[in-house]
């Protein structure tokens, strides 16, 4: 099973129920020229800052380490398998090897890794969370949802309430390095690394049997 969903014990409200909608953001940082924005309305009072991640609708696999919630591998296929997740959280031997970092925004626009962890954090309406992977600290510009709901296209009444609550806004802006934005994720490459090893064994194989028939005292 690739991702695992933890209960957060918040049950959703419909709109009906509630008499504002909350808006959050969402900025998404894949260290290779693309950033991802989402806009996510929700009836809740609050989410957490991976339920705000699951809801606006990019693909994400997680694992669980227990009491200390979910950690995020990948994001729109980038990121790192399960198993990897599950030992360092993608990381490898290098220190500045990437990572999925959470950042929440502080007053003034400045980012800062979250100390509890993106299970733990409190989103609240008007809040804009962001996601880098990097191994480094990552230099992310400030943005509010105001600012977001601009550069979306988004009209000012979008989460009004009248209409139901609203389908999350997302938008992907640059390239990769190359101008390919097609990313594939390590499920693409596993098949043709299992095919790769395949005809490597069955050529060493080969090679044996060719050793093995050749004459006596052949070289």
């Amino acid at each position: 099973m690739l991702a695992a969903v933890l209960g957060q014990g918040a049950t959703a409200q419909t709109p009906e129920a509630t008499d504002h909608i909350n808006v959050a953001g969402l900025m998404i940082d894949y260290g290779d020229g693309r950033v991802s924005y989402a806009l996510v309305a929700f009836t809740e009072e609050s989410l957490s800052g991976v339920e705000l991640l699951r809801r606006s609708g990019l693909p994400i696999v997680t694992v669980p380490f227990g009491g200390l919630g979910e950690g995020v591998c990948s994001i729109d296929a980038v990121g790192c398998d399960p198993g990897a997740c599950r030992r360092r959280l993608c990381q490898s031997a290098d220190r500045e090897s990437p990572f999925w970092q959470y950042l929440r925004q502080a007053e003034g626009g400045s980012w800062s890794p979250a100390v509890l962890g993106a299970s733990h954090a409190d989103v609240d309406d008007g809040d804009v969370d962001a996601w880098s992977w990097s191994g480094t600290p990552p230099d992310l510009p400030p943005m509010s949802v105001t600012s977001m709901r601009d550069l979306l296209g988004v009209q000012p009444g979008w989460a009004s309430g009248g209409a139901g609550l609203p389908d999350p806004v997302t938008m992907t802006q640059g390239e990769p390095p190359g101008g390919n934005s097609d990313q594939r994720s390590w499920r693409d490459l596993a098949p043709g690394m299992a095919l790769i090893a395949g005809i490597g064994m069955a050529g060493w194989v080969m090679i044996r049997r060719t050793r093995h028939r050749s004459p006596a005292g052949g070289r």
